[in-house]
């Protein structure tokens, strides 16, 4: 550590006990090191019979004696309790700054927006291009032209850093002397501020321009595995004729200029440092557009690239683990911005002719798939195997450095053999096994070394790449029939040959792989696997790393099926029910037991509460704090809320946490429920974790309710949303399968019955779905969350049959029926008249199932004891007479089951006139039932909008908005909270009045006077 090079931050209490004895047996610090502290600090324990004195030397002024200061023994404080290590260098030792180096220089991407230097940058690219070399190759004129960029780049921010420079000085030297001069004669302060606060408002501006500005060896691999391993690919799995034509197209100008446009505006340049921001003045400059053309297309065509495209430097981002072991960093490439503007348009054309390609099982960087379907599977998964008593494992692998370990020979044949043009995967192969690596470590660059293998964490067609790599593993796996897997129950209704329902044998989002394990002879064969994968790829499987997981949480330590197995192939790593907390899987907690759930949300709580008390101490806006909030504090909350169901008491503790990170040094405070609202009403748009979690199933919800199984054809299987999902099948299967085996079905619910009718009606529901662990549990509250307004629905009768009595009436009872009352179904006590097609009640005769309760019943409705929803009574009225009275319909005289007008008044479905539901809406809707009779807004909608676009500072709108919400401190409120620190409610300005909201603000008559001076 050089005093020079470092700054010592903190409240200036450290103490070193240099008046101890002599003896003392705690070591001396190094004599560097107590000169330095001498001559800038003083020691803050002082000893009886020494005056004391202030911690901290500043400038040149003198310490002064304190009287009546207490003293203390020095070795009972706890500056001595702490000891840290220093080592202290000087300034004129020669490796004192040779703890950081110079680094990449990276041009200010600001320029890009600075019309002088376009100017500059315009007129020097016209002069380079008239002086280029007609015989030059073009990838040699487009580095010319990027070596002009970066000296017009450089020159320009010399330049004007120079000019900053001089300038801040100046108004440095200004401001001392406007402070000097307000101190000399307080008289002229009105005159002398409004140009102090010029001069600092032009010095914060520099200060920010400076933060702104500031801001491997490959082994041989064995061809014969390679082509065994490639031979056991389907025949038919690879690019048509029309996708490689597609691929190999000439690159465009308006498609460059696209992808180009798309680039992320704050990414780290490469070797040459040249964002993206300056780039795209180069590319948009009418002299650059032919030679930046050729060089794409040459790119692409023929493997040549201008030198720079090769040259790429790696960082390292620590992992979790030992530092000190280089496998836990992450190698990640700063790849130049051009480089990436190529391989973004080569990914854009290839990402969504891959995904024919690439496994339903593989969801990691295809578009269209979603990293929550893994998760939701593994728990359709582990609930089943959890009621079945199921002995399967998942097996969860650690690959070592998946990414880096690609053979560059293995990468080559597994393009060919999906069908790519050789000139694209040759351009591939050199682009990046033809690159020259640099590491930075601390800003000193290492020599070049070539890269032989790996492909470059950072560029953005390394994910589809990795992805065609790992496909030929799963394949094989999923393809070989000696390997069981995990297989769910089958429906009579499902489709037979539905590839998506047959069973799980591995779930996959990029390297991240769980294998699910009928038995240990699935584990030799999955071994068998990975041995020859890791043969043909240079992959590498750590075995000691990968965790067993017992899907039913059965005990695998006792298990006389498992343990041994597992010990021979070296996983010594296992998770059930007895572990202490639940295993993970793709950040999503796999929990077999409460308790492991529990333990779960409290570590999570514990996280949310320190990230807000962290950001807390923020000069936020109370808008700035709830985007703070709903976007980073509680964002690994929201990746939780999709799956795993929370108790009410964590919400409330969590909303807890909400309230205080909101309020922070508020009072009077506002409350969360308000806060939740949308700005429009009043609030500030914070998101309920409650509802927020049921919106986020809307993402499943809404294909699940689109249709059902019904009829022979069961267009259903067959429906986009559905077939391109992998989870939506096995839930709606596995939903039929519980509807049809369960013991409350009867011969008037099977197999005619809309399974859709389950999510609307809760005592339709299967009781082995309804436990907090079901992978329905969450999609049935989230229906149940929404206003279930079914007055103008108009139903057949067949479906009013198939619905339970407690679900047809207009209002609860009171006193609420019999369990067995309510959940009785209507096709018990009414059917439909063959002759009206309408419905009547049964008589006496005709009750053969449960003739007591459904007498019971129709003596209720006789005497109006419980009355019928509307949409019930519809179908007792005979056709002739429904457009009659003062609520006309049209009746449905259809005889099939159908659940949609009842989505459909839920507002979940499309129709004509809408799009099917947003989390947004369903969040809106929910607050409005919640508040509709507890609130009122202040303010209408309009005036809220115009409110919040209102140009006043963040502090001010904080103000107006707590007054807006009566919600300003002021003598009679404080009053009313805390009598004993505030025992009247008399103005203290005028004493003449209570100190209403009104007083304080309006009318006090000096308030008013002040008022009107300011004004």
């Amino acid at each position: 550590m050089s005093p020079s090079r470092h700054v010592l931050l903190g409240d200036f209490n450290y103490t070193y006990a240099t008046h101890l004895s002599k003896r003392s047996r705690r070591p001396q610090a190094p004599t560097a090191w107590l000169n330095y502290i001498a001559s800038h600090f003083v020691d803050g324990v002082t000893p009886p019979g020494h005056s004391s004195q202030s911690t901290f030397l500043r400038d040149l002024v003198c310490t002064r004696t304190l009287g009546q200061v207490h003293y203390i023994q020095p070795s009972w404080t706890n500056h001595l309790l702490l000891s840290l290590r220093l080592p202290l260098l000087s300034d004129s030792a020669p490796n004192s700054t040779a703890q950081v180096g110079k680094g990449l220089w990276r041009a200010q991407p600001k320029l890009a927006s600075d019309p002088s230097f376009r100017s500059l940058l315009a007129s020097a690219i016209d002069n380079t291009v008239d002086t280029l070399d007609p015989s030059l190759p073009v990838n040699l004129k487009w580095e010319e032209l990027k070596s002009t960029l970066q000296r017009v780049a450089k020159h320009s921010a010399r330049k004007k850093a120079f000019s900053l420079s001089q300038g801040e000085r100046l108004l440095q030297k200004k401001r001392s002397g406007l402070i000097a001069k307000m101190s000399q004669n307080p008289d002229c302060t009105n005159v002398v501020q409004p140009q102090l606060s010029i001069v600092e408002s032009q010095l914060a501006e520099i200060q920010q321009y400076h933060v702104d500005n500031l801001a491997l060896r490959t082994d041989p691999i064995d061809n014969t595995a390679m082509d065994n391993f490639l031979d056991s690919l389907p025949e038919d799995l690879h690019l048509s004729e029309i996708d490689r034509q597609l691929i190999t197209s000439p690159i465009t100008y308006d498609e460059l200029l696209e992808e180009v446009s798309r680039c992320p505006q704050r990414s780290s340049p490469g070797v040459d440092g040249l964002p993206y921001e300056l780039l795209n003045l180069l590319f948009r400059h009418p002299a650059c557009r032919e030679i930046v053309l050729a060089v794409y297309n040459n790119a692409l065509t023929v493997g040549i690239f201008p030198p720079s495209w090769q040259e790429t430097c790696v960082s390292l981002l620590p992992k979790k683990g030992d530092l000190s072991d280089l496998k836990n960093w992450r190698p990640i490439s700063l790849i130049n911005a051009d480089v990436k503007a190529f391989t973004r348009i080569l990914n854009a054309r290839i990402i969504n002719i891959a995904k024919s390609l690439i496994t339903p099982f593989q969801t990691g960087f295809v578009h269209g798939r979603f990293i929550a379907d893994n998760g939701l599977l593994m728990k359709l998964v582990m609930d089943h195997a959890r009621n079945s008593h199921s002995q399967s494992i998942g097996l969860m692998l650690d690959q070592e450095k998946a990414c880096d370990k690609i053979h560059p020979e293995y990468l080559h044949k597994v393009l060919l053999r999906f069908g790519f043009s050789p000139i694209v995967v040759h351009s591939l192969s050199n682009m990046f096994f033809g690159t020259q690596l640099r590491l930075n470590v601390n800003g000193f660059l290492s020599p070049s070394v070539p890269q032989l293998r790996g492909l470059q964490q950072g560029d953005p067609i390394s994910p589809v790449l990795f992805n065609l790599a790992f496909e030929p593993l799963l394949r094989r796996i999923i393809r070989d029939l000696a390997f069981c897997g995990f297989a769910l129950p089958r429906s009579s209704l499902s489709h037979p040959l539905d590839l998506n329902l047959q069973p799980i044998k591995l779930l996959a989002y990029a390297d991240d792989m769980v294998c699910l394990l009928h038995d240990p002879n699935d584990l030799n064969v999955l071994h068998s696997h990975l041995e020859v994968y890791s043969r043909a790829s240079n992959a590498q499987i750590n075995f000691h790393k990968t965790l067993a997981v017992s899907l039913s949480g059965a005990c695998i330590s006792s298990s006389a099926t498992w343990r041994s197995s597992l010990i021979t192939h070296r996983i010594t790593h296992w998770h059930d029910r007895s572990s202490t907390l639940p295993a993970t899987y793709l950040g999503y907690p796999l929990c077999s037991s409460i308790s492991q759930r529990n333990e779960h949300l409290s570590q999570l709580l514990g996280q949310i509460k320190t990230a807000g008390q962290l950001h807390s101490q923020r000069s936020l806006s109370v808008r700035g704090r709830v985007t703070v909030l709903n976007t980073l504090v509680l964002s690994k909350l929201w990746h939780v809320l999709c799956l795993i169901y929370v108790p009410s008491s964590f919400i409330s503790k969590l909303k807890g946490i909400m309230f205080s990170f909101l309020t922070f040094r508020m009072f009077p405070k506002i409350s969360l429920s308000t806060m939740c609202l949308p700005r429009s009403s009043g609030g500030l748009g914070v998101l309920d974790p409650g509802i927020q979690q049921h919106a986020l199933q809307l993402r499943w919800l809404i294909p699940l309710l689109s249709g059902a199984p019904i009829g022979p054809p069961a267009t259903f299987w067959t429906s986009p949303m559905i077939c391109n999902s992998l989870v939506l099948p096995r839930l709606a299967d596995c939903l039929l399968h519980h509807l049809q085996s369960d013991t409350t079905s009867s011969v008037f619910t099977w197999p005619l019955a809309d399974y859709r009718l389950s999510f609307v009606f809760r005592d339709l529901r299967p009781p082995s779905v309804r436990s907090s662990s079901s992978p329905f549990h969450l999609f049935f509250q989230a229906i149940d969350r929404l206003p279930h307004n079914f007055y103008s629905v108009i139903v057949n009768a067949n479906t009013c049959l198939q619905l339970p009595i407690s679900g047809v009436l207009r209002a609860p009872s009171v006193p609420p029926l019999r369990r067995s009352l309510s959940q009785l179904h209507l096709s018990v006590v009414y059917l439909v008249d063959p002759t009206t097609n309408r419905l009547r009640a049964r008589t006496n005769s005709e009750l053969q199932v449960h003739p007591y309760l459904a007498r019971h019943f129709l003596r209720m409705v006789r005497h109006n004891s419980i009355l019928l929803s509307p949409f019930l009574v519809r179908p007792f009225i005979p056709a002739c007479y429904a457009h009659l009275g003062p609520n006309p319909f049209k009746p449905d005289l259809t005889h099939g089951i159908d659940a949609a007008p009842f989505i459909s008044a839920l507002g979940l479905l499309a129709d004509a006139s809408s799009s099917p539901m947003s989390s947004k809406q369903f969040r809106r809707l929910c607050l409005q039932d919640l508040t509709s009779s507890t609130y009122t807004s202040p303010l209408t909608a309009l005036a809220w909008k115009k409110f919040w676009v209102y140009p006043v500072s963040h502090a001010c709108r904080n103000v107006w908005y707590r007054l807006l919400h009566r919600k300003i401190p002021h003598r009679s409120l404080l009053n009313r909270l805390i009598p004993s620190y505030f025992p009247f409610d008399t103005c203290s300005v005028c004493a003449t009045g209570s100190d209403t909201l009104e007083h304080f603000l309006y009318d006090c008559p000096k308030n008013a006077r002040l008022a009107n001076c300011l004004g």
